[in-house]
């Protein structure tokens, strides 16, 4: 089997599973919608929260679909595929590596989605910022993907759940989620 038969079977595998769909390219506009009815109206707010909004929805939509590939991962495990995958020919290079660009497919996909509902309620950014901001999102998921494959091999199905819930909490917090924001475009405060 080659690396390329295999990687369009991983692909076509991630688009019939509905619940990862739901919750990479779902649960990020479920979230995004209802935030976006909220803005304030003054002039200074109106062009500076959305497009925040916005990115931090898509970096919570790509983080998901990046880390569940370990879940996939342990899934296979735990029911033996990865062992009858030892006895081909596939290379384990080309494993990782089919999980990680199926990861990163599910990813831009997702990023897409939020694109095209950002853009349809109001988010107006230049090309080059639309750009910048896709590359340096998918270039911040690299150490997602490696902690989804870590993950994937340390852990079981049972506790991957727990394991990607609380990791995402961890980097939320040790972003600056906990604290209060204040925009600094902004002169009057929240």
């Amino acid at each position: 089997m080659k690396h390329p038969t295999y990687l369009r079977y991983e692909v076509l595998r991630t688009f019939r599973n509905r619940r990862f769909l739901l919750f990479s390219l779902g649960f990020p506009l479920l979230l995004f919608f209802p935030h976006r009815g909220d803005q304030p109206q003054s002039p200074s707010r109106r062009h500076f929260v959305p497009p925040l909004l916005h990115d931090g929805h898509g970096v919570l939509g790509t983080m998901v679909a990046v880390i569940s590939s370990g879940a996939r991962i342990a899934a296979e495990r735990q029911i033996g595929w990865t062992r009858q995958l030892r006895i081909t020919p596939l290379a384990t290079s080309a494993y990782f590596r089919a999980k990680v660009v199926c990861g990163y497919l599910m990813a831009v996909l997702s990023l897409v989605v939020l694109y095209a509902a950002g853009t349809s309620l109001g988010v107006r950014l230049s090309a080059g910022e639309w750009l910048t901001m896709t590359v340096l999102l998918l270039i911040g998921l690299i150490p997602f993907a490696v902690l989804g494959i870590l993950l994937g091999h340390l852990l079981s199905v049972d506790s991957m759940g727990p394991a990607m819930g609380g990791t995402t909490t961890l980097f939320a917090l040790l972003g600056g989620s906990w604290g209060r924001w204040r925009p600094v475009a902004c002169s009057s405060p929240w």
